[in-house]
């Protein structure tokens, strides 16, 4: 049997749209199951529908699930409302993270939701750089992250507040087990520094094995400064004292590496992280930047329905 030549024409030029659109994410409601499914549409048709579904550390695997058995299908991510996003609303990329952040347990909603704070914070760093830090470190995707969040966080506002700093599991005195013994002590003395618990902080720096560790991060914080924050009244440092705490602090969590679960960072990050200090104020620097934060480039503001680029 010959088909026309047109509706060959048609039949290819349908298959190449279905093929070159971008993939969805859904979550799967499954009848009689307590829990969703969720990950990337790959296909689907009038009785089934493929998704390669997210397990959790990277995992990955295709699954195909039988439309009887579906109660409910979500798409979490909106391809059509990116596009429609420009960078003169730069609230309009943080209105819709905050949408996708309560779905935060699909990959996909929460990494786009991530990268619209992002954008939204660079797009308009005095009016929305510190509610979408803020915003961000809810949907931090490992601890480590959530304290370069915080650290940013507390950098990008005028104000300063400490608060922020302090995050939800954070132990004051409770000295962290495993890993490098002094390197460890000496991260834990600064937390109790930095949150008032002097007494404890100079129990830990009284040390050897601290001592000898502190001793080779003297360009953060001298021995002299520490011992003055330690004998001052009063529990709060100064904001240039805290500072040179967090400094050392942040620089300690990226010599660290996967020794502590808690204070783990990337390698590579410690010498553009020490320059945080910096000789008047407290502004954001290399290593601890918006652009520099995340993977995602905020500069690349445009969805274009397959890729995020610059306008």
């Amino acid at each position: 049997m010959r088909y026309p030549l047109t509706l060959l024409l048609l039949v290819v030029l349908f298959w190449g749209t279905v093929l070159s659109a971008p993939a969805a994410a859904v979550v799967v409601f499954l009848k009689n199951a307590p829990e969703p499914v969720m990950g990337t549409l790959l296909r689907e048709d009038a009785a089934n529908i493929m998704i390669e579904e997210h397990l959790g550390d990277g995992k990955k695997r295709t699954r195909s699930l039988s439309r009887s058995d579906i109660e409910d299908i979500v798409y979490t991510v909106d391809k059509d409302r990116l596009q429609e996003l420009k960078a003169a609303d730069p609230s309009a990329y943080r209105d819709y993270a905050e949408e996708l952040a309560v779905k935060k347990q699909d990959p996909e909603a929460r990494e786009t939701a991530l990268r619209l704070y992002l954008i939204a914070a660079s797009l308009d760093r005095s009016g929305l750089g510190r509610s979408s830090l803020l915003g961000m470190i809810n949907l931090a995707r490992g601890a480590s992250e959530e304290r370069r969040f915080r650290a940013l966080a507390y950098l990008i506002d005028p104000a300063h507040d400490t608060s922020v700093l302090t995050t939800t599991n954070e132990v004051k005195t409770e000295t962290p087990a495993g890993g490098p013994d002094g390197r460890l002590k000496l991260v834990a003395a600064l937390r109790n520094l930095r949150q008032g618990e002097k007494a404890a902080a100079s129990q830990l720096l009284g040390e050897a094995g601290v001592q000898a560790e502190f001793a080779k991060y003297e360009q953060f914080l001298s021995q002299a400064e520490l011992t003055r924050m330690l004998q001052l009244s009063g529990n709060e440092l100064t904001p240039e004292q805290l500072r040179k705490v967090l400094a050392l602090e942040i620089a300690l969590d990226t010599t660290l590496g996967a020794k502590s679960t808690d204070l783990a960072a990337p390698l590579d990050q410690a010498v553009s992280w020490s320059t945080i200090v910096v000789s008047q104020g407290v502004e954001p620097v290399s290593g601890l930047q918006l652009e520099t934060i995340t993977e995602f480039d905020p500069q690349k503001s445009q969805f274009d329905g397959r890729n995020w680029v610059e306008p």
